[in-house]
């Protein structure tokens, strides 16, 4: 569920590069993005699960607002979770494009809330988080994330599988 924020990440990075601040404030776009895709070794149980995600999305300038949702569902079980995420995104560039440069991003809102059908909360990411994150040219140095409010995997990044799982009725 995390490719949600990889994309968002990209398509501020591309909206980042548009060269001066003038350009870069006429740049708007809004949208709705849907998929489904296969994930055959959920976890690392060998389980085939089925994602279908919908996103929508407001970019200005530096800044997006976007929601989501991504459903994974075990086929063999019929069982569901569903992801949720929305907030307001804003990104920065400062440095040389072709030399060390850094984007950093503050995400706020609810960066992502995994519920079972029933609407049982299984886990919760919400506040804020600032990523500052390192180039040198096209070859990726570092990043360094700081959290403020509740970010259920900071403390235990294996806590998603660890729930997971057994909600889709495999094991």
């Amino acid at each position: 569920m995390s490719r949600h924020a990889s994309i968002l990440i990209g398509t501020l990075l591309i909206v980042g590069l548009v060269p001066g601040s003038a350009t870069a404030a006429d740049v708007n776009v809004h949208g709705t993005a849907y998929g489904t895709w296969v994930d055959d070794d959920f976890c690392g149980t060998g389980v085939t699960v089925e994602h279908a995600s919908t996103d929508w999305f407001t970019f200005h300038a530096f800044q997006a607002t976007v929601r989501g949702q991504d459903v994974v569902t075990n086929p063999q079980t019929g069982d569901s979770i569903e992801g949720t995420y929305s907030g307001l995104v804003r990104g920065q560039f400062a440095g040389d494009p072709d030399g060390i440069h850094t984007f950093t991003f503050s995400h706020a809102g609810l960066p992502e809330m995994i519920r079972l059908t029933d609407g049982s909360v299984l886990i919760v990411n919400a506040g804020r988080v600032l990523s500052v994150v390192t180039w040198d040219g096209e070859t990726f140095i570092s990043e360094v994330n700081t959290y403020e409010g509740r970010h259920d995997y900071v403390d235990d990044p294996e806590l998603f599988c660890a729930l997971a799982v057994p909600a889709l009725g495999i094991g």
